[in-house]
Parts: structure tokens; sequence; C-alpha cells
């Protein structure tokens, strides 16, 4: 008998906002548009798009994902290790992160490390 659990992303992109430094502007795009809840053991994409000073994405940065201290498990081989893609196509950076292994009921604290330095943090909790 199974039981089926939610990963809840409400308010994530208003929660994490577009952050300028001496190097990049960080702006969140995803968890997914709309959705407000992912089912746990499921895929959640994370993106999110670089910027330089003259509002041009940066396409050579390196970003890694941790959730709660620990790197980032994926699934399929879009990514390698906790290590986020960068999508020419879109301009952005994305994981596609498995919540398989995500504690229940949460909270989990999932962190972006960019290579300018900087960190990006967001939670999200199962229901």
């Amino acid at each position: 008998m199974g039981m089926t659990l939610f990963l809840s992303v409400s308010a994530i992109l208003a929660s994490i906002p577009a952050v300028a430094d001496t190097t990049f502007t960080f702006v969140p795009v995803a968890p997914i548009s709309n959705r407000t809840f992912f089912y746990g053991g499921s895929t959640m994409p994370v993106k999110f798009e670089l910027l330089d000073s003259s509002g041009n994405v940066v396409s050579n940065a390196t970003a890694t994902i941790w959730v709660n201290g620990q790197p980032g498990t994926t699934n399929g081989n879009a990514n390698a290790g906790n290590n986020f893609r960068f999508d020419s196509s879109s301009g952005l950076y994305i994981y596609n992160l498995s919540t398989k292994d995500l504690p229940v009921p949460g909270p989990n604290t999932i962190t972006i490390m960019v290579s300018d330095g900087t960190s990006h943090s967001f939670v999200v909790t199962f229901h």
C-alpha cells in the first residue's frame, strides 16, 4: 500500500529575488511555471538565468545544486553530478533534481552555488 506525497513549491519564485552583484545577475526561472506541487520521487526541474552588467546572458559560468547541505542528485543523464548544464537554446542553466530521497515532510533547503561566489537558497516541503 503506497502513499502519495506532494512537494510544495508554491511561492518559490517570489521568495528568490533577482540578485545583482559585482559579476552576474541571478534570475530564477523554475521550479516550473504555475505548478505548485510536485510528486515526491519525481523530477523537479530547477532553472535560472545569469546576466552580466549589460544584461547579456552569461553562458560560461558554473553552478552546483545542494540539498540540505549535500550534493543534489539528478534523474537521467542530462546533468553530471550536482552540476547545472547550460542550455544555449533557452539561455538557461538547468538541473533535473531527483526528489526521490528528500526527507518527508521536510523542510528541504535547496541551494544553488554560482561560480561568481554567490549562493541562492529556497525551501521546499512535502505535503
